[in-house]
């Protein structure tokens, strides 16, 4: 929330706030994925993909080679244009995508703030661009058009159910992301 507050968005106590149950909710939601971007962080990954030289991590290392240094249009480009439209590299990074992530995810919800948008027309949208939601959230995740900067409101933590591994899904691609990241 401080994120997102940071860059120009409110953060203000939800809606109905009296209906919830006593304190902060611990409830199961699905959320869904709405920018490419995001699905680096809940990839599909198996523990032995990490640093491992296999196919996955070559062609992560390429993903984050190619879209180091991409900004709102070319995240908007992947997502909405047509594929013989896209360049190979651009349509080579969707394929990867759409391979190894999913749209829907289920994590925990226990926030009595969040997010809304920005009142007016704000930079702050095309700064920070809005990449999760789910039916009475319409900002979930938050990723930064430019940098590696990722903001979760839903607790993504408690994700693991989605992994291979005993350990938090989103966590630990979150450290191969970085590692990958600052070694490319």
């Amino acid at each position: 929330q401080f994120f997102a507050h940071s860059f120009g968005f409110e953060v203000n106590y939800i809606e109905n706030r009296d209906l919830l149950p006593y304190r902060k909710y611990h409830e199961f939601y699905y959320f869904t994925l709405i920018h490419e971007k995001i699905k680096t962080l809940l990839l599909k990954t198996k523990c032995e993909d990490f640093f491992s030289q296999n196919d996955f991590d070559l062609e992560y290392h390429f993903f984050l080679k190619e879209t180091l240094n991409w900004n709102y249009d070319n995240w908007e480009n992947l997502k909405n244009l047509v594929d013989w439209k896209l360049t190979p590299n651009e349509r080579r990074i969707k394929i990867f995508l759409e391979k190894n992530s999913k749209n829907i995810h289920m994590a925990q919800a226990r926030h009595e703030q969040e997010v809304k948008f920005p009142k007016g027309d704000s930079q702050a949208l095309k700064t920070l661009i809005v990449s999760a939601k789910r039916e009475n959230c319409p900002i979930e995740a938050l990723v930064h058009s430019q940098f590696p900067f990722f903001s979760f409101q839903i607790h993504v933590e408690d994700e693991s159910r989605n992994s291979d591994c005993s350990d938090s899904l989103v966590l630990r691609n979150f450290i191969y992301f970085a590692n990958s990241y600052y070694t490319i």
